[in-house]
């Protein structure tokens, strides 16, 4: 059960992320989640934090890709403007769909690296697929009744000594360390 629920990475901030390292350990893609992950829960654009981290992420020489349970088309009206490949309705922590999106890609589990904010959609899918996991810290904001229900159970893996928190930290941008 431990490794289930614990992230390969922990990031506080994906604006301090050293990307290049994940390249260097074999990560080919990148598979960002949008609600507090990106940007708060429901948003329908990305703001200049969000570009930030994506030219970073690009800049590294990697791919790129917004993967949500959102509904497809907000994913796709998120994901226009900054000319970024998506899948929404997802249906994560199902792999199915991700499957056959990576496919698309020519990438295979090993060379990808989901980076959501929870622990039983982003970090499960990530595992079931067997792709690198990095867990961020929830950018917070309003969250839904079954989001909430989500955030308890996860406290409660903190209490039998799961602590998603206690995964390695991603190296900080050279400019940051």
């Amino acid at each position: 059960m431990a490794k289930l629920f614990i992230p390969d990475f922990y990031v506080e901030d994906l604006l301090d992320v050293d990307w290049t390292f994940l390249k260097d350990q074999g990560v080919r893609h990148i598979y960002l989640d949008i609600d507090n992950t990106l940007e708060l829960h429901g948003a329908r654009l990305a703001g200049d934090r969000t570009q930030e981290i994506c030219r970073d992420i690009l800049d590294a020489d990697l791919g790129l890709s917004v993967l949500s349970n959102a509904a497809t088309e907000r994913a796709r009206a998120f994901c226009a403007p900054l000319g970024l490949d998506y899948l929404g309705q997802a249906a994560k922590p199902l792999t199915s769909r991700l499957k056959s999106h990576m496919r698309g890609l020519n990438v295979q589990a090993e060379e990808v690296a989901l980076v959501g904010d929870q622990i039983f959609t982003d970090l499960w899918c990530a595992r079931r697929l067997g792709a690198k996991a990095l867990l961020v810290q929830s950018l917070g904001g309003e969250e839904g009744f079954w989001l909430r229900v989500k955030r308890k159970l996860e406290k409660f893996l903190v209490l039998i000594g799961q602590d998603p928190r206690k995964a390695p930290a991603l190296p900080r941008k050279p400019s940051l360390a």
